[in-house]
């Protein structure tokens, strides 16, 4: 399915909250949001819309930011429950990828 399709297949009578990324999704951004920015941002579009508690699904990297929500002692208790797809999160104990990831610079543009 396509993004479109994913949507469209949504119930309708279910608030859903799509996070993009810009800077993620190979577009050049020049500001990249904080981890207290993207936290502050999902806690307060949950609840200015009265959502007490919600469901987060994460893929690869968006994992992370389940992990921001789930650390932050003001925005944990939204999280009523956690999907996480292909996570990296559990992946960065490993010495070896948590220095790749954070410390080793990048030699062509893919990387």
């Amino acid at each position: 399915l396509g993004t479109t399709e994913l949507i469209a297949a949504f119930p309708p009578d279910v608030p859903v909250y799509l996070v993009s990324w810009p800077h993620v999704s190979m577009q050049i951004q020049e500001k990249v949001p904080s981890i207290t920015d993207n936290v502050a941002t999902i806690s307060e579009s949950l609840r200015r819309d009265g959502v007490s508690k919600a469901c987060f699904v994460g893929h690869s990297l968006g994992t992370t930011a389940i992990a921001w929500m789930l650390h932050d002692r003001n925005a944990a208790p939204l999280v009523g429950s956690a999907c996480l797809m292909d996570p990296v999160t559990f992946l960065l104990i490993d010495p070896a990828i948590a220095s790749n990831f954070i410390h080793r610079r990048p030699r062509n543009v893919i990387e």
